[in-house]
């Protein structure tokens, strides 16, 4: 059973064992255990093989698959023989003790193959894996020594491609969106015709018709073969035109309105970027072999969504159009660490510049005509080249790639509009880029997912009366408030900054914005209809009316002065925290504040490694290579002398090399230019955070790195981490924590790690910057 569930193969050429003869139904089988040494026998060159196996022998066998070693065993049950003690402490450090269900007798097959399937789950997941589990000490491996427990077992919830603290609280707020779903239908009745809550009920209604979503293609199929009709560019041209507030039928390149940064911020800016490529990132595009398997599943899932569409035609010949386009457009494309850079980000051009730049699409000129734009408005184009390259792939000889382009595109934005056969579509394409297939949701989960995305307003109000207490609310302001402070003491204690600049640092840290939890005062949900399910309207119905709405208030929004509403563009029920540089803010949505982020039972330590870091973290973006270039009112100005903002580069510059410098699984480093304001961020928030611990005498400082360490607990497939690695700010989980307590003196003193251990980094490779 062992070898076929963990497919180990050897030599059973020679018997292994005395007393197993080769006439023996299992000598092959016992052989290859032997060689492969997860199996030692009795002593003697004996195996007893006609002997039933034991819960004991089998803690042994497991531990030795696992290449785990036994440990010290604190007390060991008196049905336990001594020479088993220490593997069952081994298993239960890892906590699959209870999980394994060893019975200290005889175990039965049905008990075996249970075992088994856990086991060999374990053995997967750390598999070739950074995340996977190792016996490793904390001062070797900090990370996996506090999550040990977590990364050994897994729970990848349905829905999800990996597991991970926030992938959990994320989890539970979905369970809580289902429960507030609920109480919306059952209110339904009571609600207004169009408002925000009765909407939600129709899209939940409309979604779980799984037999009208059968015919949703029908809706769309008119304006695809509207489509398929154009005959040249300007035909193209047209259409987009015709149906910019439900389609985006410009390919490659998009328009969006902004703030004007460099200007009058009062006033609107029309920004042209790219719009991105349909595999994310140009690694998958790549000529290296280990990318065959991705783009041939791209390629594969561009065949059945046209085909659903109703295509029939050389669809393999298509897909592959589709896929040779973007591979042009992914060796043009903009490293995603440049578009950090505001100085990058805000590149100003001219009307004219971005109208000779997109000549074949005419963005430029449809963005003024549909939006009424001003002459004299700035213009931002930080991709100019970019979208030049792009542009100039609209011809007609293309026209066809990019008419079956552009119908992929109109199914993927109307995706929960059609069939459940529709669900399985990107199965492959997951599994070739993640690793994993996720499980799919039940249907009315996903329904009550559906209606919270289009509706959150309705589902957060009924979250903050019923799941987020005032007292959280008032509690988390006050550990905000006590950061702060600290954060002012230790700008004042910096040695390598100037009183002038430490002056306007310490004025931006007072001046910044905190939002906390939801709303003081909710603002009017956007107003829009469209017919109920009774009165035969479709879910493609509603969510073309919702775009529709969306496009009208844009434009209407853009004949008034910029205003930017935070909780208008963000969900409470978001499990994850912000700062926001133009308006030198930081905002921590309801749904972030629970355990094991923020837990009112927990210590004071704990509560400070976990919600006091990430709330130390969010300040510290005010001060990374980004937001240090803006200003206490989020003007992109310098306000350093030219002294402390060469220290600060040079600082910064270090941190960035020595990120670069992480292989974190073969052939894929860290991109340390990509990842280095988050971990500035990480180290700052929780280098603040230890300062406020300290100042109590009797504080148990390990607890805030345990803490730190245990809310980026997460487990994920190598094809996914290797996927991040390339487009991900954040740097891994296990480096984020690793890295930065590496970086802090104080983690040396509290574990007395030395020379000889593996976190040990030498004390000129430490970097401090707030």
């Amino acid at each position: 059973m062992i070898n076929e569930t963990f497919r180990i193969t050897g030599d059973e050429s020679k018997s292994a064992f005395s007393d197993v003869p080769a006439s023996d139904a299992n000598a092959k089988d016992i052989a290859i255990a032997a060689a492969a040494g997860y199996m030692k026998g009795t002593g003697a060159n004996r195996f007893q093989p006609n002997s039933n196996v034991t819960g004991p022998q089998l803690a042994v066998i497991a531990c030795q698959i696992l290449s785990w070693k036994g440990i010290e065993a604190n007390g060991s049950a008196a049905d336990i023989p001594a020479w088993a003690a220490p593997y069952y402490a081994a298993l239960d450090d890892f906590g699959l003790l209870d999980d394994l269900g060893l019975p200290a007798d005889y175990v039965t097959y049905e008990q075996a193959q249970r075992f088994l399937a856990k086991l060999s789950y374990v053995a997967q997941a750390a598999a070739n894996n950074p995340y996977g589990a190792k016996q490793v000490g904390l001062k070797d491996d900090f990370y996996l020594y506090t999550n040990r427990k977590y990364v050994a077992d897994p729970v990848i919830h349905p829905g999800y491609p990996m597991a991970g603290t926030f992938v959990d609280v994320m989890k539970k707020v979905d369970g809580t969106g289902s429960e507030i779903m609920k109480q919306l239908l059952q209110d339904k009745a009571a609600a207004a015709s169009g408002s925000p809550e009765w909407r939600a009920a129709e899209i939940y209604a409309m979604y779980t018709d799984t037999a009208a979503r059968e015919k949703g293609m029908d809706k769309l199929r008119p304006y695809l073969d509207e489509l398929y009709a154009v005959k040249d560019v300007a035909g193209l041209r047209a259409i987009a035109e015709k149906y910019s507030d439900r389609f985006n039928f410009i390919p490659f390149i998009g328009f969006a309105p902004i703030e004007d940064t460099l200007g009058d911020r009062t006033k609107y800016a029309a920004a042209f970027l790219g719009t991105g490529l349909g595999l994310g990132t140009p690694l998958y595009y790549s000529d290296d072999a280990s990318m065959a398997n991705v783009q041939k599943a791209y390629q594969e899932y561009i065949q059945r969504v046209l085909s659903y569409s109703g295509e029939k035609d050389r669809l393999p010949d298509r897909a592959k159009a589709i896929f040779e386009l973007e591979k042009r457009l992914s060796a043009k494309a903009t490293p995603p660490e440049q578009m950090q850079d505001p100085k990058a980000l805000f590149k100003k051009s001219t009307w004219e510049e971005v109208k000779k730049a997109t000549p074949n699409s005419g963005l430029a000129e449809m963005a003024i005509q549909l939006y009424g734009l001003p002459a004299d408005m700035t213009v931002y184009s930080p991709e100019h080249e970019y979208i030049r390259f792009a542009d100039s792939l609209i011809t007609d000889q293309n026209l066809q790639a990019i008419k079956d382009l552009l119908a992929v595109s109109a199914f993927q934005e109307y995706a929960a509009a059609f069939s459940e056969s529709t669900q399985s579509f990107e199965d492959d394409l997951a599994k070739a880029m993640m690793g994993i297939v996720p499980e799919k949701l039940p249907l009315e989960e996903r329904a009550a997912a559906l209606a919270q995305s289009v509706e959150p307003q309705a589902f957060d109000k009924v979250f903050v009366g019923k799941y987020f207490p005032e007292s959280s609310k008032i509690d988390v302001k006050d550990i905000v408030s006590e950061i702060i402070a600290k954060y002012e003491v230790r700008i004042q204690a910096l040695d390598w900054m100037s009183a002038d600049t430490k002056a306007k640092a310490i004025e931006k840290l007072k001046d910044m914005n905190v939002y906390i939890g939801y709303p003081d005062e909710w603002k009017p949900a956007p107003s829009y209809t469209f017919p109920s399910k009774a009165d035969g309207g479709t879910l493609i119905d509603a969510l073309m009316s919702m775009n529709a709405a969306m496009d009208a208030a844009a434009k209407e929004a853009m004949k008034k002065p910029y205003s930017l509403d935070i909780w208008s563009m963000l969900p409470v029920m978001t499990v994850n925290a912000f700062y926001n540089p133009s308006t030198n803010s930081i905002i921590f949505p309801a749904a972030i504040l629970q355990a094991p982020f923020y837990d009112p039972k927990a210590s004071r330590e704990q509560n400070l490694g976990s919600i006091g870091a990430i709330i130390g973290h969010e300040i510290s973006h005010a001060f990374d290579v980004n937001g240090a270039q803006y200003d206490k009112d989020g003007n992109l100005v310098n306000w350093w002398t030219e002294a402390d903002y060469a220290e600060f580069r040079k600082r910064t510059a270090k941190l960035a090399e020595e990120l670069s410098g992480i292989e974190f699984v073969p052939g894929n480093k860290v991109n340390g230019e990509l990842t280095l304001a988050e971990t500035i961020a990480d180290l700052g928030g929780l280098s603040c955070v230890l300062d406020i611990a300290d100042d109590n005498p009797d504080a148990d400082l390990s607890q805030v790195f345990e803490g730190f360490s245990r809310a980026f607990a997460s487990w994920m497939p190598v094809e996914l981490i290797v996927g991040n690695l390339q487009i991900d700010p954040h740097a891994p989980n296990k480096v984020r924590v690793n890295f930065v307590l590496q970086m802090l003196d104080e983690f040396y003193d509290v574990y007395h790690v030395t020379e000889k251990d593996g976190m040990y980094v030498s004390p000129d490779r430490r970097i401090s910057i707030w």
